[in-house]
């Protein structure tokens, strides 16, 4: 009896967070979470390279920059151009 109270346990806590998992991302119920059609960065794309070294193309107000992310910090590789 003891394993089954603690099956159905586990199953309340699986189904608990499953729930929250897809309210969260269906977004009607919390539009806060949700971006905002007026952003002024948008993420364009972004790849890992490596674990401590990821590249990202992010639009600022219709100027596309390439940035690289790293241990050090984060350097910009192209950018300012329309």
């Amino acid at each position: 009896m003891e394993l089954f109270s603690q099956l159905v346990a586990v199953a309340a806590v699986l189904g608990l967070t499953g729930g929250a998992v897809w309210l969260l991302k269906r977004g009607s119920h919390f539009p806060q979470l949700r971006r905002r059609a007026n952003s002024i960065v948008e993420v364009v794309d972004q790849r890992a390279l490596s674990p401590q070294l990821s590249i990202h193309v992010v639009r600022v107000r219709e100027v596309e920059y390439v940035i690289a992310a790293h241990v050090s910090g984060v350097t910009v590789l192209k950018g300012g151009e329309s």
